[in-house]
């Protein structure tokens, strides 16, 4: 027999929305990441779509969407980064895992990995491809 549940005893989940930052961050891990080696014509696609009359041209892969939408934001993160100066470049290189070692000795890492995290927000909030990621 089922059992009828009170409206008072569900708990509605809060969405909780992801840091911008960090959304930027793993956008440009994954544009990092990406092979750009091969540029060559068989690789693009020179064909944009197809006729009026064929329905297979409005159909897209919301997959394929998501992740050139990702690319676009990891690629203007990646700009912003390299507007940083190069201390903080590389505290945001190191925190992410592209580099492994720490180039400045005498610059304590924690603090300036913080001065570069409020620095690189300032820059992509201001920035018209990744600000939907903050607010």
């Amino acid at each position: 027999m089922l059992r009828r549940v009170r409206k008072e005893d569900v708990q509605p989940s809060q969405f909780v929305k992801p840091d911008g930052l960090n959304v930027c961050l793993e956008c440009w891990k994954l544009y990092m990441s990406g092979d750009d080696r091969d540029l060559s014509a068989s690789r693009m696609k020179l064909h944009g779509g197809a006729d009026d009359n064929d329905a297979a041209g409005y159909q897209s892969d919301v997959y394929a969407e998501q992740r050139k939408a990702d690319m676009k934001i990891g690629e203007a993160t990646d700009v912003m980064i390299d507007g940083l100066r190069a201390l903080h470049s590389w505290a945001i290189h190191k925190k992410c895992g592209i580099t492994t070692q720490w180039k400045f000795g005498s610059a304590d890492y924690l603090a300036t990995l913080e001065d570069a995290e409020k620095e690189l927000t300032t820059k992509l909030k201001n920035n018209i491809a990744t600000a939907t990621q903050f607010g």
